[in-house]
C-alpha cells in the first residue's frame, strides 16, 4: 500500500489546523448574509512615522481557505471580527498563498454613514 503524499493530505490538514487554531469571523459573500467561518488572523498594529507626527495603524491580514470562499473575495464582501466589535470591513489586496489553498488579504474599514 503506497504512502499518501503531502499534496493528497493538504485538504484534511488545512481543515484540521484552521478548525483548531483559527479565529472566527463573520463573512458575508453577498455583503448582507453573514456566516461564521474560521481563518488565520493577524490583528497586529504598526507605528507609522509621518515626520512631525506619528500614528498607530491597524495592519490586519487574514488567510481564509479557498474552499470556504471559492470566488475571490471582492469589494462587495463584508467581514466582521468579534474581537473588534461594531466595525465592518471589506477585503483588500486579495491573493492566493503559495500553496494555492488559502486566500491572503488585508482589510479596509467600511464607513457606514
Amino acid at each position: 500500500m503506497p504512502l499518501p503524499d503531502l499534496e493528497s493530505l493538504t485538504p484534511s490538514l488545512d481543515t484540521a489546523t484552521v478548525t483548531l487554531l483559527g479565529d472566527t469571523i463573520a463573512y458575508a459573500a453577498d455583503g448582507a448574509t453573514f456566516a461564521n467561518i474560521k481563518v488565520f488572523a493577524d490583528l497586529s498594529e504598526q507605528q507609522r512615522d509621518y515626520g512631525m507626527t506619528a500614528a498607530t495603524v491597524q495592519e490586519m491580514s487574514f488567510e481564509m481557505r479557498v474552499v470556504d470562499a471559492p470566488v475571490r473575495p471582492g469589494d462587495t464582501v463584508r467581514i466582521m471580527i468579534p474581537k473588534i466589535p461594531g466595525k465592518v470591513y471589506h477585503p483588500r489586496n486579495v491573493g492566493l498563498t503559495e500553496g494555492g489553498t488559502f486566500w491572503h488579504f488585508g482589510l479596509k474599514e467600511v464607513r457606514i454613514a
